[in-house]
């Protein structure tokens, strides 16, 4: 295992660990704030989702357990620096993220209901989706043998908000 220390915290990483990674700062209008942004995806099978701007931090990770085809077993862990009183802090982002899983939840049984009247998969992406199939790219690798990371990639894409 390779570990660094921060000054309250300490993060660990298997050496052979792969991943991918996405960042977007978005410069809020007349604001003195950058809000930074990371999704990640960490094989096998672990997403991580990060906001920080100046004050606040957020750091959420799902771990992800494939049951069988249709059915994966998911925990979720969440840290947080906020502002505000902690009782408060943690009871509003509790609920937020609970909202945020219901709707995952009913996202995919929709979607698997869809994979059992088409009879399989067939995902399209567009040039908005920057991980997606660089995930799908790291998995047909590694079901290969082959490197996952044998290839830099790096994409830009400007949002008008």
């Amino acid at each position: 295992m390779q570990g660094d220390r921060g000054r309250k915290r300490s993060a660990q990483r298997a050496a052979s660990e792969r991943s991918q990674q996405g960042k977007i700062e978005l410069r809020a209008p007349r604001a003195e704030f950058v809000i930074q942004h990371w999704d990640r995806f960490l094989l096998p099978s672990v997403a991580q989702v990060e906001y920080r701007d100046g004050k606040r931090h957020l750091l959420a990770t799902l771990y992800h357990t494939p049951i069988h085809d249709t059915l994966t077993r998911a925990y979720f862990v969440q840290c947080f620096k906020l502002p505000g009183p902690r009782f408060l802090v943690r009871a509003v982002v509790g609920r937020s993220v609970d909202r945020v899983l219901q709707q995952d939840v009913a996202i995919l049984r929709e979607q698997t209901a869809s994979l059992r009247r088409f009879g399989g998969e067939q995902y399209a992406s567009t040039e908005l989706d920057l991980l997606g199939p660089e995930i799908w790219r790291m998995l047909r690798q590694t079901e290969r043998g082959l490197d996952p990371e044998s290839k830099d990639i790096e994409a830009r894409i400007k949002l008008r908000v």
